[in-house]
């Protein structure tokens, strides 16, 4: 019993030996390109879901850039044009202004807790998330307390960040983004008047 034991231990161990020396005569895939500010950059291609925890900590913060707000504007301000490019940015300044008057009245905080990614590389080196949130509402209507949860899912669609020479430490951002419901997550408030 012991023979076959070491026998299989060898094996694994050999077959670890070689996959790995294998793994490295492999010619990596290399990918050069050009930045904005004239620098080229070799790189290897990778697979985007290969990095799931990087892609979901970029899609968490995404998420808490657009849903945390309180009435004095967005939380995570000074994170959105590290993590948005300038269209996926002015969309989620022009999403809080229209509930901006409805925060402000009701003195409305929201916190977000993210509840489940789902991403999968699509075409052109994008990467898209579906992002199940929840959502709570902290206000007060009439001097009433008011605490409501809102279940809030969004598309979030990423790329490799194109002015690397700008953010060098972020090599993903945000290209665009959508609710899946039409539901406004200061609805829940505002029925409540």
């Amino acid at each position: 019993m012991l023979i076959i034991l070491l026998i299989v231990v060898n094996v694994l161990f050999i077959a670890d030996i070689v996959d790995r020396w294998y793994s490295a005569q492999l010619p990596a895939k290399i990918v050069v390109y050009g930045e904005d500010s004239g620098d080229l950059i070799a790189a290897p291609i990778v697979d985007p879901v290969n990095y799931r925890d990087i892609v979901e900590t970029w899609v968490t913060w995404a998420a808490r850039c657009i849903l945390e707000r309180n009435e004095l504007g967005l939380k995570n301000e000074h994170v959105i044009p590290l993590l948005f490019d300038a269209i996926s940015s002015r969309q989620v300044h022009d999403d809080f202004g229209k509930l901006k008057a409805q925060y402000a009245e009701k003195n409305m905080d929201s916190e977000v807790s993210v509840k489940s990614i789902n991403a999968q590389p699509i075409a052109k080196g994008k990467i898209k998330a579906r992002v199940v949130a929840e959502v709570v509402l902290d206000g007060a209507v009439n001097g009433e307390a008011i605490r409501d949860p809102h279940l809030i899912t969004l598309d979030i669609t990423m790329g490799r960040n194109p002015d690397l020479g700008r953010n060098k430490m972020y090599p993903l951002i945000v290209s665009a983004y959508s609710y899946l419901s039409d539901e406004q997550i200061a609805d829940g408030l505002a029925e409540k008047k």
